[in-house]
């Protein structure tokens, strides 16, 4: 029995897969609505990075704001030039947890344009912390 067919009598749902591969993988996902600013995270994000389970939505600077500063630079370009350009981008950097810990992101970002007008950067997060220590 192959790979593909051990999983097709699993059965196991697509949600199933959604759900159980960023914690898993220690993947966060993202939402910025680019015209009015504000940025959601899954609650995989939340938990890597110490940001309180209540706050469901919040300006996308408060997030950039706990970016390391000596990264901060070379995300806000690669953030910038996706937006200029809708050219997915790929960037490393660390993250001030609130409790001053860093973790370490792989980060990817991509825009998602609606037809009605509203855009979107919307992305991951992989904590690979483990590799950079």
């Amino acid at each position: 029995m192959n790979f593909n067919n051990q999983f097709e009598q699993l059965n196991l749902s697509a949600e199933y897969w959604e759900q159980l591969a960023p914690v898993v993988a220690s993947i966060g996902r993202w939402i910025w609505n680019l015209d009015s600013g504000i940025c959601q995270i899954d609650e995989t994000l939340k938990d890597l990075t110490g940001w309180p389970h209540n706050n469901l939505e919040f300006p996308a600077q408060s997030f950039l704001d706990r970016i390391h500063p000596d990264d901060l630079t070379h995300v806000n370009e690669a953030v910038q030039s996706t937006i200029d350009t809708s050219v997915a981008y790929r960037t490393q950097f660390r993250f001030v947890r609130f409790d001053k810990s860093i973790i370490w992101f792989d980060g990817r970002g991509a825009i998602i344009d609606f037809e009605d007008g509203n855009r979107y950067l919307a992305g991951v997060n992989f904590d690979i912390s483990e590799y950079k220590t």
